[in-house]
C-alpha cells in the first residue's frame, strides 16, 4: 500500500493510501520522508524490527529469552556460572560448592546478562541459586550482579 502524505500543523504525517496495491516499499518510505528515510524506518521496512512496542513473538528487545536448548551444558556457561559461585563465596564469604548449571537465560544489553540457575551443595545440602552474570567478551569483563536463593529452592 502506498502512504500519501498528509498535513498537520507544524508537522507531516501519513496515512495508508488505500488505492494502492503492496508495491515497492522502499519507494514509499522515500516519498514519505523526504528521500532520506531514517534507520528506523529502514529497520522496519527489511523485518529487523517492529515499529510498534511488542514483537509478534511477544519477546521484547531486550527482554529475558530463553537460552537454546542444551546450552546448560555448554562449558562457557558452565565457566560463568562457576565464576559466579566462586565470587558469591568471596563476597559473602560463603562455602558454597558448584554442582551444575539446571537453567539458563539470556538478555542482550551492552554484552549479556546471563541469568543462570545453578545447583550447589551448601553444608550436605543441595540448593538453587540464582545468578547474573553480565559480560562483555570482546572485553574481556564480566560482573556477577546478583546472587540469590531461588523460593523453594531446595533440591533432592
Amino acid at each position: 500500500m502506498r502512504r500519501r502524505p498528509t498535513s498537520s500543523i507544524g508537522a507531516r504525517s501519513t496515512e495508508l493510501d488505500p488505492g494502492h496495491e503492496a508495491g515497492d516499499h522502499l519507494a514509499d518510505i522515500l516519498s514519505v520522508t523526504g528521500g532520506v528515510p531514517s534507520l528506523s524506518r529502514l529497520l522496519v521496512h527489511q523485518g529487523l524490527c517492529r515499529s510498534s512496542s511488542a514483537p509478534a513473538d511477544g519477546a521484547l528487545v531486550g527482554g529475558i529469552k530463553d537460552s537454546p536448548a542444551g546450552q546448560d551444558n555448554d562449558l562457557h556457561v558452565i565457566d560463568l556460572a562457576r565464576y559466579a559461585v566462586n565470587e558469591h563465596n568471596n563476597k559473602a564469604n560463603a562455602l558454597l560448592e558448584f554442582e551444575n548449571v539446571v537453567k539458563v537465560k539470556q538478555q542482550v544489553v551492552a554484552g549479556t546478562m546471563y541469568h543462570i540457575t545453578v545447583q550447589v551443595n551448601e553444608g550436605g545440602a543441595k540448593k538453587l541459586y540464582e545468578a547474573k552474570v553480565w559480560e562483555k567478551q570482546w572485553e574481556n569483563f564480566k560482573e556477577l550482579k546478583e546472587f540469590k536463593p531461588v523460593e523453594g529452592g531446595a533440591s533432592a
